[in-house]
């Protein structure tokens, strides 16, 4: 049996032209239940929350397992747009002339920029 974490991230950016540019990224993880992997992952949630997988809950603490995996990867991805938007704040208050950002693969130059959005961060569990 294979248990998976999808992650889609989003960063919208709006150009000083006006146009909106869409900036996704997805992080997906899956895991075999009788990987070695998949068994640290257990154990690292069974030494943070004090739960054990047994036969009697082993739905309920995969789904929540699956969501603590997913936390853990959704906190760095928050640190990394933090900094963005540190980034951005520091050019806009003009305590920088000239930047950059990168995220998903892309580098926009800040003074391209008229405005940041970042969407809600999507989750999805499968587990079969």
């Amino acid at each position: 049996m294979e248990l998976s974490v999808d992650l889609t991230f989003g960063m919208n950016i709006i150009h000083k032209t006006g146009t909106e540019i869409n900036l996704n990224k997805s992080i997906s993880r899956t895991w075999k239940e009788d990987s070695e992997e998949f068994q640290e992952l257990v154990k690292a949630y069974t030494e943070e929350t004090g739960m054990e997988r047994k036969e009697t809950n082993k739905n309920k603490f995969d789904e929540e397992m699956l969501r603590y995996a997913a936390e853990r990867l959704e906190e760095d991805e928050r640190e990394t747009r933090n900094r963005i938007i540190t980034t951005y704040k520091t050019f806009c208050m003009g305590q920088a002339t000239h930047g950059y950002i990168e995220y998903s693969g892309y580098v926009v130059n800040l003074c391209d920029i008229s405005g940041i959005q970042i969407p809600e961060t999507k989750l999805r569990i499968r587990k079969g």
